[in-house]
């Protein structure tokens, strides 16, 4: 019986020994019982001797002590308070012992040992507990205001009465330790052997956790949290780790805190009477039970298999926390996820994730996503203990807003005292460094940059213990500063491998290797820039130099928009900050001068008749370009607002402009000058500066920043109350969509939507889809804006409509109607059941689609996903046979659903999409899915693969076919090994041979885009490895050669082509590629992924 979780805190068992006496137990549990119910704390001691007297029980509470001397008789008792006692029986009496003496005894013993601890007054009560009630017939005192004698009903009623003697919960705590009883969790361990060693087991176990963990848990500065339900405070995760058997999933960026989040959630369990357990994916090595087993003996436990017995009889639920997955070999995420899946179903444990990006397999995991965000600045400023600096806060500040993780905060807070206001990224990890080193700063770094500097021109990660001798001694460097630089955690020791702690150490060193080796020559530092070995080093090099002409002759060469980016948050320090602050400026002043100039002409005739005159095109705006992620961040940053406001009015006069001057030629051309104009300053040419700027924000930018700064919400409320014009409109909704102040404004866009049809056209649909963001605004703009949209209805053209509805749903302004609608969708449903032919067919595919793309989608999702299998199976079937190309969107979607009927039935309908994809698909991923989908489905349900499939005619369309043959047979449940199989060796066959021109392309298209996505599709490259790497293999020695099915997106051209081999040759290579991706480092096109591709290779075979 496990003492419930309210109560443990507050009553706290105690032995001596093991209880063996029934009436023990039974006076134990009627305690228990009695002081839980009392809702107060409470100490019970059980069967322990103190000054040389054994005491069955005493209780501890704020109002009384109780010593209880447990008796249970079977035949009537005869005694007083004094004399012998006896017990009568059917041939005579016996004498007993006066058990009332034994009880005075007891809390007279007892008060003397509580006297050795405190200074008390009085005396304990005293009770004799016959249990579970005096004999009838018996003739036995009643007791005296010393001791008391009683059945147990007397229990409670004597815990009600006060006595002397009373001690502290603190000083109970003393006492036990002076008596060295022995701390219980549950009743049976005091009288179940079992029980008492398996909790003997776990709080060794669980002190030596808090032990190691804690102090590490302690470091957490609690954030607010992101879950799939919205924020969530650190203890709403804790109760949910402990409590939920779902798989809870910590991700977020490196460096933000997930470990630090994931110890504390651990050390939580303990609290929520959960046992956990720690380990680290990386050292995960196909067998998850050694893995846990090593943690286990580390925390002084002999194997997870006693900690597991312990929790069962115990009936404590484990926990396990998996921290880094993300680290984990690429080749055994999948093994791992498996492994936790079937932990989890074995033992009932939950499980806890930490990692960069989902699990391998996902699916087979049942998720909790908590998201961990990068910093905010209180955050940092919390981390750094900036309260604590005093004077030296304004060194750091600027560098403080820079820092993108924890341990940067961390570090700049460690470092403060070191550094000058403003300095660099590189200043602070080098300050750090020699903080850390002390004495052996000197050799110490240049030991650091001379490994980085190796590794760098290696391309490598790590390097052999003996390796790093060789190099410490070539320059001198003794063993003082070689043991400082592990000690202090600059480098890790795996093994017999060297390598950085965290990957900002080693860029902060490859940094200063270049420095060092440039002899400040511009052209080295530009060249070190460009390469994509250094692309991790960028902040650091430019926040190394120290020389003003070297910086600005850099940068006026550097094209990378995320550099000059970072050099404007000063993270690359003040020369960098004041240099690329200066340009700025002069071109966001180019940019008004040229928006005020700026003038229009006809070239043509429709939407593309009108344009941008080129000579009102100014030289100084030309370079505009790498420029506007700076610009963009100090916009999100409350900067450069109020100028761009300017810039985007002066457009706007010079449409209006145009628009009077060109009317009259724009109406004989049909030309709508009023849209056309607007398209070509804003959103189409992206000729003037202005027009790029406005381009970039309308992309995604503000969504990629992350949150504004603090002063965003004042320029932002700012702006949109002084703006006029479409164009800052325009401007202001793509900069304002994706943050916190997006409802702060439904009162300009209610405006908007009621003058919506004298907007130009992109404008309209800019509002529309900005309403999506406003499903929160409050009364009565959204009631408003729901009477404005629907006055649009059928003024703005066919097309406009369905904008117009998605709108409207979005603020709830479909509800009844969409209601209403569900008995349209019954009576739809039922013409197309009970109809046949092709019609029919046609319909049930248009019903299908409408779950997706209709303004009552909700009512047709209900309805259908609520039919019974017989007739959703009907239904899903005529609409797989009526769906036609070239719009399949939803397709796979249906064919899969099809499929989990599991009913071979269906294969026809099925078949005709194994067929080649329309090579000219209006959206070839749509296509290539329901290729996919069809021959997985078709191979699961057993049915055979058609025989033609297509006309080929080139070797991207054998290929295609080739791969589809692949995904059929890996998804046939009576094929065991693809891989091997005489069914496949025909579709093998025809890759090996193609795969110096098409192979890969066909794998690319047919496996996710993103290969690095365990969710996506991957059944190929996990189903087929050694093909995969074959095909990537020979596709690289002909990179240029490489052509695809398709010619789109991530999919276009050899280099598309030859970075998913890269990345393929990262999850699946052995170290006899390393050679050829060293090959490519230098490559501008593939050289990160090579990189990249290489880290993975050695940590998977061990260069650790």
């Amino acid at each position: 019986m496990n003492l419930a979780q309210e109560s443990s805190d507050r009553v706290r068992v105690y032995v001596g020994a093991q209880i063996e006496h029934q009436s023990d137990i039974d006076v134990l549990r009627t305690v228990h019982a009695a002081v839980v119910q009392s809702r107060g704390w409470a100490y019970i001691f059980a069967n322990f001797h103190v000054c040389g007297r054994q005491i069955d029980l005493a209780v501890f509470t704020d109002t009384t002590t109780l010593v209880i001397e447990a008796k249970s008789y079977s035949q009537p008792i005869q005694g007083g308070m004094n004399g012998p006692w006896t017990q009568l029986g059917p041939f005579g009496t016996r004498r007993i012992g006066n058990a009332y003496e034994q009880s005075l005894g007891a809390k007279n013993r007892l008060r003397d040992a509580i006297q050795d601890i405190a200074n008390v007054d009085g005396y304990p009560n005293g009770l004799v507990a016959v249990m579970p009630d005096i004999p009838n017939g018996s003739e036995v005192t009643s007791g005296d205001f010393k001791v008391a004698v009683g059945g147990a009903t007397q229990i409670a009623q004597m815990l009600t009465q006060r006595s002397g003697a009373i001690l502290t919960a603190q000083q109970c705590e003393a006492l036990a330790r002076r008596l060295h009883l022995e701390a219980i969790a549950t009743l049976d361990g005091a009288f179940d052997q079992r029980v008492l060693l398996s909790e003997r087991l776990c709080a060794t176990y669980l002190t030596s956790f808090a032990d190691f963990y804690g102090p590490q848990a302690a470091k957490l500065v609690a954030d607010e949290y992101d879950s799939e339900q919205g924020a969530i405070a650190l203890a709403d995760i804790q109760s949910m780790v402990a409590s939920t058997s779902d798989c809870v999933v910590i991700s977020g960026p490196s460096g933000c805190g997930k470990t630090l989040l994931t110890t504390s959630c651990a050390m939580s369990c303990i609290e929520h009477n959960c046992v956990p357990i720690f380990v680290s994916a990386r050292d995960f090595d196909r067998r998850l039970q050694g893995l846990l087993d090593l943690e286990a003996s580390l925390l002084d436990t002999r194997s997870i298999s006693s900690i597991v017995s312990a929790c069962r009889l115990l009936e404590k639920r484990i926990v396990l926390f998996v921290d880094g997955y993300n680290e984990c070999r690429d080749d055994l995420k999948i093994a791992l996820t498996r492994s936790l899946r079937a932990f989890s179903l074995r033992f009932g444990a939950g499980l806890v994730i930490s990692t960069q990006h989902d699990p391998s397999c996902a699916d087979l995991l049942s998720l909790k996503r908590i998201l961990v965000r990068r910093p905010s600045d209180e955050l940092k400023a919390a981390l750094a203990r900036i309260g604590e600096l005093g004077s030296q806060t304004a060194n750091c500040a600027a560098l403080l807003r820079a820092a993108r993780s924890g341990l940067e905060a961390a570090l700049i807070g460690e470092a403060c005292e070191l550094l000058p206001a403003g300095a660099s990224k590189f200043a602070l990890f080098d300050a750090y460094s020699r903080k850390k080193l002390g004495s052996a700063a000197r050799d110490g770094i240049r030991l650091l940059t001379v490994l980085a500097s190796t590794l760098t021109e290696r391309a490598c990660f790590s390097v052999s213990i003996r390796e790093f001798d060789r190099l410490a001694d070539s320059i001198s460097v003794g063993g003082d500063a070689r043991d400082a630089v592990f000690r202090m955690e600059l480098l890790y020791l795996r093994g017999d491998r060297v390598s950085f702690s965290h990957e900002l150490f080693y860029a902060a060193f490859a940094a200063e290797s270049v420095i060092r080796t440039s002899g400040n020559n511009a052209s080295q530092i530009q060249l070190a820039l460009c390469s994509p070995r250094f692309q991790s080093s960028r902040t650091f090099i430019i926040g190394g130099l120290e020389d003003t002409r070297i910086v600005n002759d850099v940068l006026e060469k550097t094209t990378n928009d995320g550099l000059l980016a970072e050099c404007r948050r000063g993270e690359c320090g003040t020369i960098a900050l004041s240099i690329v602050t200066r340009r700025i400026d002069a071109v966001l002043n180019a940019m008004v001068a040229e928006s005020r100039a700026i003038q229009f002409e006809l070239i043509g005739e429709g939407w593309k008749g009108v344009a941008v005159a080129g000579n009102s095109i100014r030289d100084d705006t030309r370079d505009c370009t790498r420029y506007l992620k700076a610009i963009g961040d100090g916009l999100m940053d409350g900067q450069y607002i109020d100028v761009v406001m300017a810039a985007c009015g002066h457009m706007d006069e010079a449409i209006s402009a145009a628009s009077k001057q060109l009317s009259a030629a724009a109406k004989e051309r049909k030309i709508p000058l009023r849209h056309a104009t607007f398209s070509q300053a804003y959103v189409m040419a992206r000729t003037a500066a202005i027009s790029q700027l406005v381009y970039s924000i309308h992309s995604g930018f503000p969504s990629h920043r992350g949150p504004p700064g603090d002063d965003f919400g004042v320029a932002i409320r700012s702006a949109w109350s002084v703006a006029k014009t479409p164009g800052q409109f325009y401007f202001l909704i793509g900069l304002t969509r994706s943050t916190e102040y997006a409802t702060e404004v439904a009162p300009y866009v209610r405006t908007l939507l009621q003058n919506i049809r004298g907007c130009p056209y992109h404008l309209q649909l800019d509002l529309l889809n900005f309403v999506l963001y406003l499903r929160d605004a409050g009364e009565p703009y959204r009631s408003e804006m729901i009477d404005a949209l629907e006055a649009s209805l059928d003024k703005l053209g066919v097309v406009m409509n369905s904008l117009i509805f998605e709108a409207l749903q979005a603020l709830g302004g479909l509800q009844e109607a969409e209601h209403d609608h569900t008995e349209v969708v019954h009576h739809e449903i039922e013409e197309a059941l009970n109809s046949e032919g092709a019609d029919a067919d046609n319909a049930a595919w248009g019903l299908f689609s409408c779950q997706f793309d209709h303004p009552f989608d909700s009512a047709y999702w209900e309805v259908i996903q609520g039919l019974d299998p017989v007739r959703k199976k009907a239904l899903l079937t005529k609409a797989c046979r009526g769906a036609t190309r070239p719009y399949l969107s939803f397709l796979g979607i249906l064919i899969r659903q099809l499929s989990d009927f599991n009913d071979p039935t269906v294969a026809s309908a099925i078949a005709p999409w194994t067929t080649l994809p329309d090579e000219k698909a209006f959206m070839p991923q749509e296509a290539i899915e329901v290729f996919v989908a069809a021959h997985e489905c078709l191979g699961h349900l057993g049915a055979d693969l058609p025989l033609a499939r297509g006309d080929v005619t080139s070797d991207a369309q054998r290929a295609l076919l080739a791969c589809g043959e692949l995904l059929y047979w890996s998804s046939r449940g009576d094929v065991q090994s693809p891989q091997t199989s005489s069914h496949t060796s025909n579709a093998r066959s025809i890759l090996l041979d193609h795969a110096r021109c098409a192979s890969a392309g066909a794998f690319e298209l047919v496996t996710s885009a993103r290969i690095w996505d365990r969710n996506a599709r991957r059944s190929l490259l996990d189903t087929y490895p050694d093909l995969a790497v074959r095909v990537c293999r020979d596709a690289l020695e002909k990179r240029q050669a490489q052509v695809s099915y398709y010619d789109f997106g991530l999919h276009s051209g050899p280099i598309g082509i030859a970075n998913f081999c890269i990345q393929v040759l990262g999850e699946l290579g052995d170290g006899h590629d390393l050679l050829a991706l060293n090959g490519l480092c230098d490559d501008s096109d593939c050289g990160v992924n090579a990189l990249d591709a290489i880290r993975k290779i050695e940590t998977r075979v061990n260069f650790k």
